[in-house]
């Protein structure tokens, strides 16, 4: 009964560890350097929103075709999702304008 806690208790463990590295991955912003307080993210902000959308968006999950949803129900997941993956707004614009492109 004992080494069945300890496992558990190794399993929780790791499990938390794994969680906290990908909220942390999910999360890497930097400052602006114009002192404005806005952050921007890691990825380059001239790529294109398919780019930008492959490179936010997979990190954390698997991300759905763009002829899955309607361009209002985009809308309100890339709203949601600025927030979550703390994109900025021409972040937003450009994935917002290449996942209407695909209905």
């Amino acid at each position: 009964m004992k080494n069945l806690k300890t496992s558990r208790s190794k399993i929780a463990f790791v499990f938390s560890l794994a969680l906290i590295i990908i909220l942390a991955a999910c999360s890497s912003t930097q400052t602006n350097s114009e002192g404005d307080g806005s952050e921007l993210d890691v990825v380059d902000t001239e790529l294109g929103g398919a780019e930008i959308w492959a490179r936010r968006c997979d990190k954390c999950h698997y991300s759905r075709p763009t002829e899955t949803l309607a361009d209002y129900q985009w809308d309100v997941v890339a709203r949601h999702m600025r927030v979550r993956a703390k994109l900025n707004g021409a972040e937003e614009r450009k994935i917002l304008e290449f996942l209407k492109s695909g209905n």
